[in-house]
């Protein structure tokens, strides 16, 4: 029987993390992106993870969360998000993930994270129903093709370098240094603060103001996708969403991504013209916190935003 060793996860096997990734997903993935995920110094907490290696040393399989800091009411609260998981073609179907999540969630007790976080993908959903995880809603995710603007298209394909200032120049027209609140209502939710917000940096979002409000938002390839919404006034949610998408198309975007969290039809009119794509299951691991609530996030606190 295959036998393996279980090590804590730290920055020094950032490397192994990364060939593991490219042989688990077939893609090459960033470093300087998951070096930045990876500390979550702000939180006062980092590397809570561990990797599996087997008797040859090559990593095998990965799984860790990602601390943050919790808000409810007053009170502030360490906890965590469920992160990346990965296991080497060559040594699915043994058992890993399950080892690898139970030594994550002792140490993240030990720690003081009592309550954990995720948004697991299809693949993997069904693995956290089984050790325990909860659901307690979804988040309904909505796309709009977009038409990029003639002279953004043109620029694009004479100056990458041009194309390039031009985008920045638009973004740095609208730029503010703001956390947004979640729009999603609940006195438990992570805690935003500029620190918050510095972190999220190791992905591509910026928050921008408009004549109609303020969005916090993520730019993917040609993915315009909407984390945060904060307009002046309730009434003028489809303004902002409507500023926003001529945004996109300005910086060349095809595709503008939404997210409903009210589970209100009424209040999904600033929606109207997108099209569903699926749910996406929030699910939680409460350690001992034992909330009533459940943890209120919106797309911003995803960790592919």
């Amino acid at each position: 029987m295959q036998e393996y060793k279980i090590v804590r996860f730290s920055e020094e096997q950032i490397d192994a993390f990364l060939w593991l990734y490219s042989c688990s997903f077939n893609s090459d993935p960033n470093k300087e992106l998951f070096v930045k995920k990876f500390n979550t110094t702000y939180s006062g907490k980092s590397y809570i993870a561990f990797m599996a290696y087997d008797l040859e040393g090559c990593p095998a399989a990965f799984y860790g969360v990602f601390p943050c800091i919790y808000q409810n009411g007053s009170e502030k609260l360490l906890g965590a998000q469920s992160g990346d998981t990965m296991t080497h073609p060559n040594h699915r179907k043994k058992g890993l993930f399950y080892k690898l999540a139970k030594a994550t969630y002792n140490l993240a007790y030990n720690e003081g994270i009592k309550y954990i976080y995720g948004i697991p993908n299809g693949n993997s959903y069904h693995g956290f129903q089984k050790m325990g995880w909860k659901t307690p809603y979804t988040i309904m995710e909505y796309e709009k093709g977009v038409s990029p603007k003639l002279f953004t298209k043109v620029l694009r394909r004479i100056s990458r370098n041009a194309y390039k200032k031009h985008i920045n120049n638009l973004i740095q027209k609208h730029k503010i240094q703001e956390a947004l609140k979640c729009n999603r209502n609940g006195s438990f939710s992570l805690y935003r603060d500029e620190k918050y917000l510095k972190y999220k940096k190791y992905n591509q979002n910026v928050v921008l103001s408009f004549k109609s409000g303020k969005a916090w938002v993520s730019y993917k390839v040609f993915d315009l996708v909407i984390g945060d919404l904060e307009p002046i006034a309730d009434k003028n949610k489809l303004d902002l969403i409507n500023e926003l998408i001529d945004f996109a198309s300005k910086v060349g975007c095809s595709k503008v991504v939404a997210y409903d969290y009210s589970f209100d039809q009424n209040g999904m009119d600033h929606l109207k013209g997108f099209v569903k794509v699926e749910d996406r299951h929030i699910i939680i691991l409460d350690q001992g916190l034992s909330l009533e609530t459940p943890i209120a996030i919106s797309a911003t606190d995803f960790d592919t935003f």
